[in-house]
């Protein structure tokens, strides 16, 4: 079934897994590296000033192709597998601290823009609240899509997200 709708001979799906494990791996693999793809895009193109590159950060994460119904359907359907395989656990995990090490170096970039000194402690903690608080929202965003159209969910992970760092971000290129 996987074959026929990949376009290919099972023979070729064979060659590259060597079962439905390895495949499954492959596919929650592949979907954490898209997600923080999505992310590094969003930051990527607000330019160098740490500020803005950190609310492109929030908003990236908060408005599609980030939220979607889609992307809930597949994480939902690992989630089982991930709390019962090591091998998923894994990759989840490196994919979760991939995407909170991005934050927490966002995050120290932007105080230190502001003339606050922080610590790697402290970072760590505002880049978990963070990462809280942009699941959250995500998880809502992408169960009910209609609610937040307005890009009122991104808003929010911003006013959020400023009362953990202490900054107010803004989003200049949704206002």
């Amino acid at each position: 079934e996987i074959a026929i709708r990949a376009g290919v001979t099972p023979g070729l799906i064979r060659h590259y897994f060597s079962g439905k494990d390895e495949l499954v791996l492959a596919a929650y693999a592949k979907h954490v590296e898209d997600v923080a793809a999505l992310a590094e895009q969003a930051v990527d193109a607000a330019g160098n000033e740490p500020t803005a590159r950190l609310a492109a950060f929030v908003t990236g994460s908060l408005t599609p192709p980030m939220v979607d119904q889609t992307k809930l359907s597949l994480w939902a359907g690992f989630v089982e597998t991930v709390r019962t395989n090591a091998a998923m656990a894994e990759v989840h995990r490196d994919g979760y601290l991939h995407y909170r090490r991005l934050a927490e170096t966002l995050i120290g970039a932007a105080l230190a823009e502001h003339g606050r000194k922080t610590s790697r402690t402290e970072c760590r903690r505002f880049g978990i609240m963070l990462n809280a608080v942009i699941d959250g929202l995500w998880l809502e965003g992408s169960l009910s899509p209609t609610e937040f159209g307005d890009g009122s969910l991104a808003k929010i992970g911003l006013e959020a997200a400023s009362a953990i760092i202490g900054i107010k971000l803004e989003n200049k290129a949704a206002d």
